[in-house]
């Protein structure tokens, strides 16, 4: 373990959590070129960057994806807002913190004690709503029920489709919709394709190219343990009434690498078709995710939302902006952050930063992230990031807040050694401040979180929901 001065470090951390709080953490140097023709972001649901050769994977899943990080901009060290789908894209797509969309849990309470699942609220501006301002063609290709017209997410959009469909389906249909566009039309499209989030069902020849797999027969552990729903047999795992045999995490492993292969495959197709098309010169394309996933290393399977893991919410984040920007590709230090996404792209096409994100367009062309605090919330809890340390904060309802690990992720990259015990004034001084930055994002909230109408999902919906594992 480095050695550093513990008070010198409980200021530097403290004094940054306090900027994040009060205002984005914007660089001072920025880049302003001419607005893009075209932006694309392509979204990978439950996408490790370890798993991506270009972050360090092994298994050689990712050929294409690999190539093409070598034009772009590389962010090595990103995470999520949120630690589970819809409030990580609610922030994606408006630039707010997820306790101020009122996301962050599946399911809200009403004050008349009814429940009705969250929704994007109809207050804050979107990141496609301000894009169709600017004059840009809209559109949304989406593969994961969450992310739904009913939940508000297809707000500025004029085309959105969303449902189950495979990521080469999803490629087709931006294509048409590419192909319908008159030339001289500007874009924005959001992809956003499922694989490989769980139950891991690569189509061949993903299937077994990276071994065996007896989770294909829905059996698993010594005990040959059989399930017909993949959310009970997780659900049992992570609570803890089943061990998972080091045989069925593999068989996971190895799924999950063929869907992130499968994916790559789709990925290359949708640079072919921008290069084909003639518009790749002038489109700022992004390579994202929206969260991690957990193969058991911390006895948890899945992401729950009740765990921040570096498994669950570190991303892969890269940018390709347009070849007038003259922004040379490179691997850039320093923490960056989902709903800066939003920053960057709006800023590009509208001259203002939309919501709490930071442009990456200086860091991109600098090379590193200034100093800064990321934050990503779970239920009850949210981890920040600062520096080397990276801290959990309890939120239990109507329970004062309390920190319950701290993890120097650069040292301790796996999160074993829990230093909250050796920290105590750290501790203690960072609980004050995030206590604040709790408030602060909560009075925020609030009139989001009242806005909001009670929303039911329809059969359609709550079948999907059900399959993915959202339902049991």
């Amino acid at each position: 373990m480095r050695s550093a001065a513990p008070l010198l470090f409980a200021l530097a951390a403290a004094a940054a959590f306090a900027a994040a709080a009060a205002q984005p953490a914007h660089l001072a140097a920025q880049v302003a070129g001419p607005a893009p023709n075209h932006i694309v972001i392509f979204l990978v649901d439950a996408l490790r960057p370890d798993f991506l050769g270009c972050y360090g994977g092994e298994r050689g899943a990712s050929p294409n994806i690999d190539s093409w990080s070598r034009e772009a901009v590389l962010f090595e060290t990103a995470y999520s807002n949120a630690n589970w789908t819809k409030p990580a894209v609610a922030s994606l797509f408006t630039g707010l913190w997820p306790s101020e969309t009122g996301t962050v849990r599946m399911m809200n309470v009403f004050p008349d004690g009814s429940e009705a699942e969250s929704c994007l609220p109809a207050g804050p501006e979107t990141l496609a709503e301000l894009l169709a301002s600017e004059g840009y063609r809209t559109a949304g290709f989406v593969n994961n029920p969450h992310i739904d017209a009913q939940f508000g997410f297809g707000r500025g959009f004029e085309t959105f489709r969303q449902g189950p469909y495979s990521c080469d389906e999803i490629l087709a249909m931006f294509q048409a919709w590419r192909d319908s566009l008159q030339g001289a039309e500007r874009s924005f499209a959001y992809i956003h394709v499922l694989e490989p989030h769980a139950p891991y069902e690569p189509r061949a020849p993903y299937d077994d190219m990276f071994g065996p797999h007896e989770a294909s027969e829905r059996i698993f552990s010594g005990g040959k343990i059989e399930f017909e729903n993949w959310a009970a047999y997780r659900d049992a795992v992570n609570a803890g009434d089943i061990v998972p045999a080091a045989s069925a995490i593999e068989s996971f492993r190895n799924l999950y690498t063929g869907e992130v292969a499968w994916v790559d495959s789709a990925f290359a197709g949708l640079v072919e078709a921008l290069k084909s098309g003639g518009s790749y010169d002038e489109t700022l394309l992004v390579f994202t995710a929206d969260h991690g996933e957990n193969f058991h290393e911390h006895g948890t399977l899945g992401h729950p939302p009740n765990t921040c893991w570096e498994a669950q919410i570190r991303i892969p984040l890269m940018f390709l902006f347009p070849s007038r920007w003259e922004i040379a590709p490179r691997r850039v230090e320093g923490p960056a952050c989902l709903f800066d996404v939003t920053a960057t792209l709006s800023r590009a096409a509208a001259g203002r930063p939309l919501g709490r994100g930071a442009d990456l367009s200086g860091a991109s062309a600098a090379g590193r992230v200034g100093p800064r605090v990321s934050i990503t919330e779970g239920v009850n809890r949210f981890t920040a990031r600062s520096g080397d340390l990276k801290v959990t904060v309890m939120t239990p309802p109507e329970a004062e807040l309390r920190i319950s690990r701290i993890f120097d992720v650069v040292d301790d990259p796996a999160e074993r050694h829990n230093l909250l015990d050796e920290k105590p004034s750290f501790a203690s001084w960072f609980a004050a401040r995030a206590g604040r930055w709790r408030r602060w994002v909560a009075a925020n909230g609030e009139e989001n979180r009242r806005s909001a109408q009670p929303v039911e999902a329809d059969g359609r919906l709550r079948e999907r929901l059900r399959a993915l594992g959202y339902l049991n």
